[in-house]
């Protein structure tokens, strides 16, 4: 369950169940849930995504990783860790993207499909484009460019 914590109810009924689970001595997680991205923007990166998967020939998930994350927004996703092996480098998943990130990663990754790879993604409005790229992804049974 998601609790707000700037309404009294919840914070009353997220007290009770977590008295509840200390008193059961149970195990569970405890999570703050920050302003994550709106399912229309997460809608809208897998359509682009897709897009450019098409065009490009590429799959999607290298599309995501490479020109997406890497390419165009390494600061973004880049994460570094130290461990017992030594220091280890990775990307952080697009989920951990706060909203106004996220927007910024999008914008990136348009202007530079646009310029570089001569790609023209649709802007976040532009239905008609989208619902065009949402038709042609679903020809792709294979479900490759998804």
């Amino acid at each position: 369950m998601i609790f707000n914590a700037t309404k009294a109810f919840d914070v009353e009924k997220s007290t009770k169940k977590f008295n509840l689970l200390i008193e059961r001595e149970g195990r569970f997680e405890l999570t703050e849930k920050k302003g994550n991205k709106t399912p229309r923007q997460n809608r809208y990166l897998h359509l682009i995504i897709g897009w450019f998967a098409i065009e490009s020939g590429y799959t999607a998930v290298y599309v995501k990783r490479e020109f997406f994350k890497i390419e165009c927004n390494i600061e973004l996703f880049k994460v570094a860790e130290t461990g017992c092996f030594g220091k280890m480098e990775g990307l952080k998943s697009w989920s951990e993207l706060e909203v106004d990130d996220a927007t910024l990663a999008i914008t990136r990754f348009r202007n530079w499909a646009s310029v570089t790879a001569n790609i023209c993604l649709p802007e976040p409005d532009d239905l008609k484009f989208l619902n065009h790229i949402e038709e042609e992804l679903s020809k792709h049974n294979n479900k490759e460019f998804i």
